[in-house]
């Protein structure tokens, strides 16, 4: 997640936190950046700004580049297969 890059207090244990609810399959973004927007709304009301944004711009690169490369590999489908399948 992005809790060192915005310098924000206890950032190793909101990135193992972060880390650990990333494999929940569709949410676990989401629900790993919830104490991080948290802990940043109490820093500042503008530091969980970028902090959401950054959250829904990994989500989408995770989902969208990510995860069908894993999946070609460990299955065989084309990227195109997966796309259409996570749009489903």
């Amino acid at each position: 997640m992005d809790v060192i890059a915005f310098d924000l207090p206890l950032a190793p244990l909101l990135a193992v936190v972060a880390g650990l609810v990333e494999a929940i399959a569709v949410a676990g973004t989401y629900i790993g950046a919830v104490p991080v927007i948290v802990v940043a709304r109490t820093i500042s009301p503008l530091t969980d700004l970028p902090t959401l944004g950054f959250t829904v711009v990994l989500h989408l690169v995770e989902s969208s580049v990510l995860v069908p490369r894993v999946v070609e590999q460990a299955v065989g489908p084309t990227p195109l297969t997966i796309a259409l399948a996570l749009l489903a």
